[in-house]
């Protein structure tokens, strides 16, 4: 039967003297280790239980940078990302839903095409920022550029 590492370690520890000391040194790593994180774990849970927040504390639009209730608040924008397949790009979803429109009996319709609409709020200190923020976010995540266009609306909240 072969050893497992952390057994042979203790095989090879009890045949040299060295190994021995190594292994204290370990054990007491481990207790002041315990230690430490219990005096941790007892000073987070008589400061704070879960949390939670004074009943009085009123909560403002947007938000104070780094959780620092002193510092300045940051204004929040909303942000609305249409992202629509280019003109070039054949739009299956959008003929299916069309020919589904018109088995219901929905006449009139000439034009469907299927896009996404994405809302999100950020917290940036003005509107270009929060523009750039958005743009980078639709460029790079929200749409695929070879295929897709999007347009962004950006209001102040």
């Amino acid at each position: 039967m072969v050893a497992a590492p952390a057994d042979s370690a203790r095989v090879g520890a009890a045949k040299t003297g060295a190994a021995t000391a190594d292994s204290e040194t370990t054990s007491s790593a481990a207790h002041r280790r315990t230690a430490l994180l219990g005096s941790v774990t007892r000073r987070r849970v008589q400061s704070t239980v879960f949390n939670v927040q004074p009943a009085g504390a009123l909560r403002f639009p947007g938000l104070s940078r780094f959780n620092n209730p002193r510092s300045e608040l940051v204004p929040r924008f909303q942000a609305r990302v249409l992202v629509q397949l280019r003109p070039s790009v054949l739009d299956p979803a959008g003929e299916a839903t069309n020919a589904a429109a018109q088995r219901l009996g929905v006449d009139g319709i000439s034009h469907l095409r299927i896009g996404k609409a994405v809302e999100l709020e950020v917290d940036a200190p003005d509107e270009a920022e929060a523009r750039r923020r958005v743009e980078l976010l639709s460029d790079r995540l929200l749409a695929n550029p070879v295929i897709e266009n999007w347009t962004l609306e950006l209001s102040q909240s």
